[in-house]
């Protein structure tokens, strides 16, 4: 079963340049996991009630484009497997007929009280559906990244109690909005993203209320790692190209 929705791009998802920022379009992910959840009969708030939730683990994306101000977009996503206490799910997202951002994620599916995964119920895969269908050709289950041994540029954020979303943590696109920050200074708003792939380790809680993230550049690109106090709590790595939209994009 593939779930598929139209929007319009609004101001407050665009960056100075007037594209699609990153934060935003983790925004749009997580609203379509949403609704796949809500077509196949589940309340988000029911899933709550019972202490269950779907957490995003690991994502690649990968952009030919980023949408524009008030451009129109086909949002495609689908579930590609269910087993255990994890989840596959894809996403597709079209403009005017083109492809141009394709994303592979793993959830995991947790018991908020006790803080660990747990079984996914049988009953879910069919619920959900599953289409074979790969978004991206990165097995998104065998990621790994390397440490930041050496870092090139730091910069420190202090999280805001708008950051944190229903499950008390900080939100993952809020997550977004500090490494995209990062992003544009350090490489001086003159370059694109082609891709991103990531991991949440751990989740920040409230009682953080600064985090550093940290760059440390490579060839065509970056790593990055969000930490506090020495514990890291996202990884990830960003490909940079100048072939995606003109090179003043941000």
């Amino acid at each position: 079963m593939k779930v598929t929705s139209e929007e319009i791009i609004n101001v407050g998802d665009v960056s100075t340049k007037g594209y699609l920022r990153l934060d935003a379009l983790f925004n749009i992910f997580q609203d379509m996991a949403v609704l796949h959840t809500h077509k196949v009969g589940f309340e988000l708030n029911d899933l709550l009630g019972a202490g269950k939730i779907w957490v995003l683990n690991r994502v690649v994306v990968q952009i030919s484009q980023l949408p524009r101000f008030e451009e129109t977009i086909d949002i495609h996503t689908w579930s590609r497997k269910i087993v255990r206490f994890k989840g596959l799910r894809d996403f597709e997202i079209y403009t005017q007929g083109r492809s141009i951002i394709r994303a592979s994620s793993l959830w995991v599916f947790v018991d908020i009280n006790k803080g660990r995964p747990i079984r996914v119920p049988a009953e879910y895969e069919n619920m959900y559906g599953t289409v074979q269908d790969r978004s991206t050709d990165v097995d998104v289950e065998a990621i790994k990244f390397e440490e930041i041994s050496n870092p090139d540029y730091s910069l420190k954020v202090a999280t805001r109690v708008s950051d944190y979303d229903i499950n008390g943590h900080v939100n993952n696109a809020v997550v977004l909005q500090y490494v995209e920050t990062g992003i544009v200074r350090f490489f001086n708003g003159k370059n694109v993203i082609d891709e991103i792939q990531l991991m949440f380790l751990k989740e920040i809680p409230l009682q953080v209320d600064e985090v550093t993230l940290l760059l440390q550049k490579r060839p065509h690109g970056c790593l990055f790692e969000i930490e506090s106090n020495s514990v890291v709590f996202v990884r990830g790595a960003v490909s940079i190209g100048d072939s995606m939209n003109p090179s003043d994009s941000f």
